[in-house]
């Protein structure tokens, strides 16, 4: 007789699991795989990021600059967030958004940014790196390591100190581009990584209605 699956036997849902999965129902948003082209995907994508983050007041300063990358000749768009209560020598957090390497931007985890940034006070430096099918694989790795290296060269015009330690982070795709980073790029501290399920991908995905779980 064989052992019976944990999965096999049903499991009790957490009320806030629940709550949170009532709300994912609500937004009617269509599956990705019945959008016509990438840039219906691409709206898609930053209306479930609006819809799902709520509204977080950054205690900071938010700069877009651009950084130097060979492949890119305008170079590569970041966003810097630098909060209030930063502390002594602050980290500096390298963040790459999650989106299957087709979808998402620096708009689509700009509240998560926001929250890690005043919640740890650390610099955090949100990259938007090259996408496919437009791009083609490695450019999005290419991207992630050229920004870090400058990340890295350039603590102090960040606003952190030469003693500022530099790690990189990403959430689905985006921890996938930090492996990649911290595998290639030399004298990291960290690296945070995490496949998060917001309602942009769990509208997507098949599950059973509600009512039997």
């Amino acid at each position: 007789m064989s052992e019976l699956s944990f999965f096999d036997t049903p499991q009790p849902l957490h009320p806030e699991s629940r709550a949170f999965l009532e709300a994912v129902s609500k937004l009617n948003l269509r599956p990705y795989n019945e959008l016509a082209t990438v840039g219906e995907a691409r709206d898609r994508s930053e209306a479930a990021s609006r819809l799902g983050a709520g509204e977080v007041n950054f205690e900071g300063v938010i700069d877009d600059i651009l950084v130097p990358q060979q492949q890119v000749s305008e170079g590569i768009p970041v966003s810097v967030y630098r909060p209030s209560n930063v502390v002594a020598h602050p980290p500096i957090v390298v963040y790459f958004h999650g989106g299957g390497n087709v979808v998402g931007s620096r708009n689509t985890v700009d509240t998560l940014c926001k929250i890690l940034s005043n919640g740890a006070g650390c610099i955090v430096v949100s990259v938007e790196y090259r996408l496919a099918p437009e791009h083609k694989f490695p450019a999005g790795i290419d991207d992630s390591c050229g920004v870090t290296k400058w990340v890295t060269e350039n603590r102090v015009k960040l606003g952190g100190t030469e003693k500022s330690k530099v790690g990189v982070a990403g959430d689905s795709a985006g921890g996938q581009n930090a492996a990649s980073v911290a595998h290639d790029v030399p004298g990291l501290s960290f690296q945070v990584g995490w496949h998060s399920f917001p309602p942009s991908l769990l509208s997507t995905f098949p599950a059973p209605p509600l009512r039997t779980i």
